[in-house]
């Protein structure tokens, strides 16, 4: 049954979340923007996905079964593969390297992704507030678009 719950929460987390980003908008950031949009979106229609799934990634991923890794690394590949495709860099400044900048920017969102995730982490998923956070977000996708952007 565990399992079950498993497939199908990330089977919907590839339809319903990842089948909505939009590989047409060229700009990063503002697609960063609209795909967290959509998973808030998901996170009040579906709550009990996104709280079950939320309890299994805040647990330590040491103790996930080998099958259990394997699917979270393919769901991460796909997210990843959907967020960077067809990515205008000519947007970037042009006083740095687009590629470092690039890659600084995903880290720097990965690095709050991590950040949430601790201070998060031993709290119950459904009882968490998460408009703030996502505002706090698009707060520094702002500050990332002034920083990087031309």
């Amino acid at each position: 049954m565990y399992d079950y719950l498993i497939d199908y929460s990330l089977d919907f987390i590839k339809t319903e979340y990842y089948g909505y980003i939009d590989e047409s908008e060229a700009d990063f950031i503002e697609r960063y923007r609209k795909t967290s949009e959509q998973k808030l979106h998901c996170y009040l229609t579906h709550p009990y996905i996104f709280t079950f799934l939320g309890t299994l990634f805040l647990s330590d991923e040491k103790e996930w079964s080998p099958s259990l890794q394997e699917k979270y690394e393919e769901l991460t590949k796909t997210g990843y593969r959907k967020m960077y495709h067809n990515v205008d860099m000519s947007l970037f400044r042009e006083d740095v390297e687009v590629e470092k900048v690039f890659k600084l920017i995903a880290w720097a969102l990965e690095g709050y992704g991590n950040d949430l995730k601790h201070r998060l982490q031993g709290q119950k998923i459904s009882e968490i507030n998460m408009e703030p956070y996502w505002n706090e977000f698009h707060d520094y996708l702002d500050i990332l678009k002034k920083s990087f952007y031309k």
